[in-house]
């Protein structure tokens, strides 16, 4: 039917740091009847034995990244970059492109769904660690960040990969500050609280989006 009136799918962009709580924020999301993608789940698919991106790391960082089972070590590879800006960027270089095609592509697919199917909220979330970074902000309505203080996500992140404080503190310190990426952020959720108050407060804006959505 060609007059069916074209619903608009509100996308909002997930992003913050490292034990920022933002991988909870999206299962509460999805909990919400909100369609979701996570890119970090899209990069392990880059990484396939054969793909495109797995031959363009074996010929930039050599074989020595390749594991037993013929996989790339992503542990190596992680250990290779660490601390070294220009390798970080060679391998952003061939990996985000890669991520960004993949996002697109599902987030097509939502769409469709969504337009075929009134009973879906017509909302997409993506949860993308590295968004600000990679230059993604356009792709989204909406960018929700979510952070904690930098001391509380150091002391989550030494608990949670069994590390020192001094490893977890210096992993925390190479990304980009609250600060930074607040100023990309329409709403900046602090999850360092209870957890129920953080998901009445998704909800809340979640609603908001909906309700002004539903009057264009």
């Amino acid at each position: 039917n060609l007059h069916k009136k074209m619903r608009r799918v509100i996308k909002i962009g997930i992003t913050g740091g490292i034990c920022s709580g933002k991988s909870q924020a999206v299962r509460y999301l999805k909990e919400m009847g909100v369609s979701t993608i996570d890119t970090d789940l899209l990069g392990h698919q880059t990484y396939a034995t054969n793909s495109p991106v797995y031959h363009k790391l074996i010929s930039e960082f050599g074989k020595q990244i390749i594991a037993e089972d013929g996989k790339i070590d992503r542990k190596i590879l992680g250990s290779l970059v660490f601390g070294n800006p220009s390798q970080i960027i060679k391998l952003n270089n061939i990996v985000w492109p890669a991520i960004h095609s993949l996002a697109l592509s599902d987030m097509k697919a939502m769409e469709k769904e969504i337009q075929d199917n009134p009973k879906i909220k017509q909302v997409i979330a993506v949860e993308a660690a590295a968004m600000i970074e990679a230059g993604w902000q356009s792709l989204f309505d909406k960018i929700w960040v979510f952070q904690v203080p930098t001391d509380v996500a150091i002391s989550r992140l030494a608990v949670r990969n069994n590390m020192s404080y001094s490893d977890a503190s210096s992993r925390i310190s190479s990304q980009l500050s609250n600060e930074e990426r607040a100023k990309s952020a329409d709403i900046v959720f602090d999850t360092n609280r209870d957890a129920s108050l953080v998901r009445k407060e998704i909800e809340d804006a979640l609603q908001q989006l909906l309700s002004v959505s539903s009057k264009l």
